[in-house]
């Protein structure tokens, strides 16, 4: 059986896009911490919450606030 260029694992395009991959991943777990690590703080805030109020900050009037001023100052004043 003979191998295409592209089938060796030391082809460029191959360790790029596998590059590529692991940062996206990595960065994907990290993000996933942090919003765990928020979520089961000292004080807990939902999960949903976390995610519905970093949505609100970044994009004003994507979701309808339902959550506390206190719990969006924990997930977004975080420094402190």
């Amino acid at each position: 059986m003979t191998e295409t260029p592209l089938a060796t694992a030391t082809h460029p395009v191959l360790r790029l896009s596998r590059r590529a991959g692991l940062v996206l991943g990595g960065c994907g777990l990290l993000l996933l911490a942090i919003l765990v690590a928020v979520s089961v703080g000292a004080i807990p805030v939902p999960l949903a919450t976390v995610w519905s109020i970093l949505g609100n900050r970044l994009a004003p009037g994507l979701v309808t606030p339902d959550w506390t001023p206190a719990r969006e100052a924990i997930v977004w004043d975080c420094n402190r």
